[in-house]
């Protein structure tokens, strides 16, 4: 779960840090639009796949929140 945690690391570097009107998808650096597919492909490396599958979950968490 700490890999879910840290993803978020990107929002101190977006203007501003809280809006509850903006969508994380595709407004910080590690949830772009080119970043996720590398998420969804290292899930099928080898070990330690759990760190990498709550990267996935986290993007999907983020994107219910848009809809």
């Amino acid at each position: 779960m700490l890999a879910a945690v840290l993803i978020n690391l990107s929002h101190p570097l977006v203007d501003p840090i809280v809006d509850p009107d903006k969508r994380n998808i595709g407004c910080y650096l590690l949830h772009s639009y080119c970043i996720i597919p590398l998420y969804l492909l290292m899930v099928f490396l080898p070990k330690p796949r759990l760190v990498r599958a709550d990267l996935v979950i986290h993007v999907i968490l983020d994107w219910l929140k848009c809809l």
